[in-house]
């Protein structure tokens, strides 16, 4: 009996060793090219660049395939074409990511990305105009992307990705848009660092 107990503490201790040492957190910062569309149509809309940053955990499920779930800021908005007046929001996303990561033998190692990302809303601004909330509280988006890691030394690397975010749910507020559909994407490229832990 105190055997077994013994090869089963060993055995936990040794899985658990090798998860942590498979796992990353990282940090990341970069750019969103935030832009609205709707149904029907609209000819006067623009794209916004807003600021995004962030952290995610990458947890090892086989030789090349992750689960990343993330926290990250996301600014999103959009302009317009026929005047300066601009709509703004802050959002907290959580991307959850499936990733496939290929070893090349050598210090780079490309990776793709996939997953859903629902966020929250934290913040809302207009310029030039003052009225009611013009998004609504919740999205959801589609993300997939690509990109590659660079190792510096064992358990640190740096990163480079981009992502684009396809809104799939309306997020415009009936009070500021009615009946028309709005929904909210974004391209975003960012860099960063991964830490093994």
């Amino acid at each position: 009996m105190k055997m077994s107990l013994k090869v089963l503490f060993v055995s936990v201790i040794g899985f658990w060793s090798v998860s942590a040492s498979a796992n990353n957190l990282g940090i990341l910062a970069g750019v969103n090219l935030s832009s609205v569309s709707t149904n029907p149509a609209s000819t006067n809309l623009s794209s916004s660049t807003k600021l995004t940053f962030g952290v995610y955990y990458e947890m090892k499920l086989g030789d090349w395939f992750y689960f990343e779930p993330g926290l990250q800021y996301v600014g999103a908005g959009t302009g317009f074409t026929t005047t300066t007046d601009k709509l703004s929001a802050d959002t907290i996303a959580i991307p959850l990511l499936a990733k496939a990561k290929f070893a090349t033998g050598s210090m780079v190692s490309p990776f793709i990305v996939a997953g859903l990302t629902p966020s929250f809303k934290i913040g809302e601004s207009q310029t030039n105009v003052t009225s009611p909330s013009n998004f609504k509280s919740f999205n959801t988006q589609l993300t997939f992307g690509g990109g590659a890691e660079f190792e510096v030394s064992p358990g640190f690397a740096v990163e480079v990705r981009g992502l684009y975010n396809l809104g799939i749910i309306n997020v415009g507020s009936t009070a500021s848009f009615g009946t028309v559909t709005v929904k909210a994407s974004g391209f975003q490229i960012l860099g960063g660092v991964a830490f093994a832990i």
